[in-house]
């Protein structure tokens, strides 16, 4: 008799867009093991120069667009902010990349359930802050998940999703 119980496994979600907003996929609230383990896995992998590079691209093109309400005096610590949630989002995306057998356009539930782990260890702010460190992160995992090559192509279509939420 195994140690642990097996769940039935839940199907994959859709990869879809992140939205400067609340579009969490509905398994980011499920804390689980296999959640857990893609989390600190993923934490892991955004010390990794992938993740720099991707969370570089894509907070020096959406940046511009993100509204924080951080007052001036407040923008390098909300820039380190924004940029961590991108590198962890990226480190969660790399991992699921090589670690699942989600296909394009599919999300893993438990991985899913990493970035909702994620979310929830970001610090507390105000809403426009919370919001746009949110998006960073789904971001990033959004831009991760895809093939280096289209990473271009990814970031223009973030960057002009978020330009017309503006």
């Amino acid at each position: 008799m195994p140690l642990f119980g097996r769940r039935a496994a839940l199907a994959p979600l859709p990869l879809v867009l992140p939205r400067l907003g609340d579009n969490w996929p509905v398994a980011a609230t499920r804390p689980s093991f296999e959640a857990s383990t893609y989390y600190e896995t993923g934490c892991r992998q955004a010390y990794e120069p992938a993740a720099h590079a991707l969370a570089g691209l894509l907070l020096g093109a959406a940046l511009p667009h993100l509204p924080t309400g951080a007052a001036e005096v407040d923008a390098p610590y909300m820039h380190k902010v924004l940029l961590t949630a991108a590198r962890i989002g990226a480190g969660i995306g790399l991992v699921e990349r090589t670690s699942t057998a989600a296909r394009p356009g599919e999300l893993d539930p438990a991985v899913a359930g990493a970035l909702g782990l994620a979310r929830r260890q970001l610090p507390a702010m105000q809403e426009p802050a919370a919001l746009a460190a949110a998006w960073c992160l789904l971001a990033g995992h959004y831009l991760a998940r895809h093939e280096p090559s289209q990473a271009e192509g990814v970031l223009r279509e973030l960057v002009e999703q978020l330009a017309g939420a503006a």
